[in-house]
Parts: structure tokens; C-alpha cells; sequence
């Protein structure tokens, strides 16, 4: 029975939301709109006006294992390629889960692994050219 005295609902996922650049407020609305649709439980919001602001580094350091980190669009976290996949790997190696709503990046689910491998292999195959 689903709904009996023993039944206890998951526990609710946890989530951090980061929006960055002048169309925050947009960003708010569909990123909380995407979280209330999944039944998420927002725990932080975090804004920045600029790139690596302190609101990026507070939440980067606030999140904790088994959360996940909802962000509008991936180059909201970091402007360079690099810079954004030493921040989604720090995530992952700490299992907060990464998931990037234009786009559909989700670092739980096989094909984000696949972007951030490949975006991994690329980025390393331009430093290692001669």
C-alpha cells in the first residue's frame, strides 16, 4: 500500500539555485518554476551581479552531499569551458549534483556525464597540442 502507516515519502530533494547577469529576476522564476515542478525543496538562492562573484563561491561552499545545484544556464557558473569543469568535477567528487536547466545538464543522469566527458576530453586535447 503506497499510502499506509508504513508508507514514508523520498525525502525531498534539496537544492541551491544560482542566477548571475542582468535578467536575474527571469532566471528566478523559471528556475523555481522548474524546481516546483519536480518537487524540489529550495534551500539557497544565490545571486551575483558579475562572474565568480561571492554569492558563486558562499553556495560552492555551502552545498553538501546529496544536494544538487540549479542553475539557469551553464555559462552562468563561468565564462570559460575550463573554469566550468573544475567546478561541476569539485561537485561531483563532493556528490552534489549539477543540473543545468536550458540545456537539460544534469551531471545524475547519463547524457550530462557524457557532455562534461567530452567537454573534459576537449578541453585537455587543446591544452596538450603542441
Amino acid at each position: 500500500m503506497v499510502d499506509g502507516p508504513n508508507f514514508r515519502p523520498p525525502e525531498q530533494m534539496r537544492v541551491r539555485c544560482y542566477y548571475r547577469g542582468a535578467d536575474n529576476q527571469q532566471q528566478q522564476i523559471i528556475v523555481r518554476d522548474f524546481c516546483d515542478a519536480k518537487k524540489w525543496l529550495i534551500v539557497g538562492e544565490y545571486t551575483d551581479a558579475t562572474v565568480g562573484g561571492d554569492a558563486l563561491q558562499e553556495m560552492l561552499a555551502e552545498a553538501s552531499i546529496g544536494e544538487t545545484i540549479v542553475t539557469y544556464d551553464i555559462a552562468r557558473i563561468a565564462r570559460s569551458s575550463e573554469r566550468i569543469r573544475e567546478i561541476v568535477t569539485s561537485l561531483t567528487n563532493r556528490s552534489v549534483r549539477f543540473v543545468c536547466v536550458f540545456g537539460g545538464i544534469d551531471t545524475d543522469e547519463p547524457r550530462g556525464r557524457a557532455i562534461f566527458a567530452a567537454a573534459n576530453f576537449f578541453t585537455r586535447s587543446l591544452f596538450s597540442e603542441p
